[in-house]
């Protein structure tokens, strides 16, 4: 059984903000897969696809990203789901609008959604694709019109942008389906 997560925060406010790009994925892996409807399960939103071995789960956390970890931590418990049949989307303000990083374990990388579930999981051995959704520069000094982090991953992403961020979708959605069905996924880096 493997469980593919997509990170945002909840409510129509934050539909188009910079954070809530792992939702907009993980809708447009349930589509491809004609999943349908979501079910309410333990402070989320959860498909399940399929039955038995072959069984794909796909989780939306409906907590903010601060606190997503313990509703993934219960639907992995519930489950009985191993760390390395899960898989996170989240949006990475660290690496160009439209690129696409996958990697196999390591740490929050400075996303508090990724924080949360480090914090809640007891381990760091999941897949993690971030979706670049806009350059924050990391130097204050260099910073000049740009707003604190915690403002502009709540912005919505400018047209030009949000253009090369579904482009960068487009392409992950495959990857993700097959990871789901045959369980495979490389570590890469895909740019626009």
């Amino acid at each position: 059984m493997r469980l593919l997560i997509g990170l945002g925060n909840p409510g129509e406010q934050h539909v188009r903000d910079r954070h809530t790009i792992g939702f907009v994925c993980l809708d447009a892996v349930a589509k491809k897969l004609g999943a349908g409807k979501a079910k309410q399960f333990k402070d989320g939103e959860l498909w399940e696809i399929g039955s038995g071995t072959t069984k794909s789960l796909l989780f939306k956390p409906t907590q903010f990203m601060n606190t997503s970890g313990r509703p993934v931590r219960e639907v992995v418990e519930y489950f009985g789901v191993a760390p390395e049949d899960i898989c996170v989307i989240a949006d990475d303000v660290y690496i160009a609008p439209g690129s696409v990083r996958v990697r196999k374990s390591g740490g929050d990388g400075g996303h508090n959604g990724l924080k949360s579930l480090l914090d809640h999981s007891g381990s760091d051995e999941f897949w993690r694709v971030k979706i670049g959704v806009g350059l924050y520069e990391q130097h204050p000094e260099h910073r000049v019109h740009q707003p604190p982090l915690d403002e502009y991953v709540l912005q919505p992403l400018p047209a030009h942008e949000r253009k090369m961020v579904e482009q960068a979708i487009d392409r992950v959605v495959p990857k993700l389906v097959e990871w789901l069905e045959q369980g495979t996924l490389a570590e890469e880096t895909i740019h626009p």
